[in-house]
């Protein structure tokens, strides 16, 4: 196996990057690994708390302004391009054999690997997914994906999140990059800011004929959210625009489809919030209308380039 490197990415949870570290530098694995923290411009003085607690254990590179997850961990896989890679976010919190249990599952013609995420109340969090298709699209545009059988769904079942798997995609908060698919498909697609980047990446993985592994004995503590809760407008738009983004870069043909159904459900949320709750939710009134804005001229603009 190559070498091996934990990579961090981290925005303004100055706490919780603290106690994702303590979680890396604690893995009993019996191989040396590296640490590497990258702070997005950070401006609750994450830098100077990693820095003072660990300035032995980690390295710790700062970046002026939050370029995004997609941008950042790509950082990380330039540093660590020969290297098995672990990609955390800084809200997650490793269990003391994580890694070495990821490490497991690294075998020639493996790409990713994915483990297990939990919440602080010990549920389980969805980290494993089938392929995206319209249908499951639709369901979770319209809420009724939980109602199709579960080989139409895109998330897996909880009982399948108990077994190891081989799905289509897993979670980018807790994945391990193996050095072999970063030499034949590169890093993540930086047209992404946040959302949806993962998917992407995991179908180029794919189509490169590499596995992608999910191992429910790789387990670790998810707050989730942490960085994205801080502005709830952006975090709308930019998941969003990774569907549509991950539709137009991976199923082309499909893509038409796949906008119509994301401007279907702005619209009908747009109506609807501005209709029956016009005063107390005039955040959510802008936020879906700004979207959609955004949306059309982004089209526009894409057909006026051809």
């Amino acid at each position: 196996m190559s070498r091996l490197s934990i990579v961090i990415t981290t925005y303004n949870v100055k706490e919780l990057v603290l106690e994702c570290i303590e979680s890396c530098v604690n893995q009993r694995i019996d191989k040396p690994f590296e640490i590497l923290v990258i702070d997005s411009g950070s401006t609750d003085g994450t830098y100077e708390a990693v820095q003072s607690r660990f300035p032995m254990a980690v390295r710790l590179m700062r970046i002026e302004e939050n370029v995004g997850c997609a941008k950042a961990r790509n950082i990380g896989m330039k540093e660590f391009a020969d290297h098995e890679i672990l990609m955390i976010d800084s809200d997650v919190v490793l269990n003391e054999n994580a890694l070495a249990e990821l490490t497991r599952c690294v075998e020639p013609g493996v790409g990713l690997v994915g483990g297990q995420l939990h919440s602080v109340d010990e549920s389980l969090q969805c980290t494993a997914f089938r392929k995206p298709t319209l249908l499951s699209l639709a369901g979770r545009m319209f809420g009724f994906e939980r109602f199709l059988p579960l080989f139409l769904q895109e998330r897996y079942s909880l009982a399948e999140l108990e077994r190891k798997s081989h799905p289509f995609w897993t979670t980018g908060a807790f994945t391990l990059i193996t050095s072999e698919a970063v030499d034949k498909v590169g890093g993540r697609d930086t047209d992404f800011f946040i959302y949806g980047e993962e998917v992407e990446h995991a179908h180029r993985i794919k189509d490169a004929g590499l596995s992608v592994v999910f191992t429910p004995e790789a387990k670790a503590l998810h707050y989730g959210s942490s960085s994205t809760l801080q502005n709830l407008s952006e975090c709308r738009e930019d998941v969003y625009r990774g569907v549509l983004l991950y539709w137009k870069k991976r199923q082309p043909i499909l893509y038409p489809i796949a906008l119509s159904l994301v401007v279907l459900r702005l619209t009908i949320v747009l109506i609807c919030t501005y209709t029956f709750a016009r005063k107390s939710r005039a955040e959510v009134v802008s936020s879906h209308a700004d979207i959609l804005g955004k949306i059309f001229r982004s089209e526009l603009m894409s057909r006026g380039s051809h």
